[in-house]
């Protein structure tokens, strides 16, 4: 799956940030769920746990409407209607 997230291209941009960017880039890295639809699908699960919730929303950053849509497709599959909070 191609991961909109990569960020290898844009790295020595990243490198030449000023603190107060590099801080905010990472703040925003952080809460990003990123990886594989599995590995999405446990963060999300985590995450959900963490903070006592029972619905989370899923935003795929890509501009490509077809990227987007295999996306939420792949991490539906993985899912396939499992309830996470009631295997928790």
């Amino acid at each position: 799956m191609l991961n909109p997230f990569i960020l290898v291209s844009r790295l020595p941009i990243l490198l030449r940030l000023g603190p107060s960017d590099q801080h905010t880039f990472d703040v925003i890295r952080n809460i990003m769920v990123t990886g594989t639809p599995e590995q999405c699908l446990e963060k999300m699960e985590d995450k959900a746990t963490y903070y006592g919730v029972e619905e989370v929303m899923v935003v795929a950053v890509t501009h490509s409407f077809e990227k987007r849509r295999q996306s939420y497709e792949k991490l539906g599959l993985v899912a396939n209607g499992r309830n996470f909070l009631e295997e928790a």
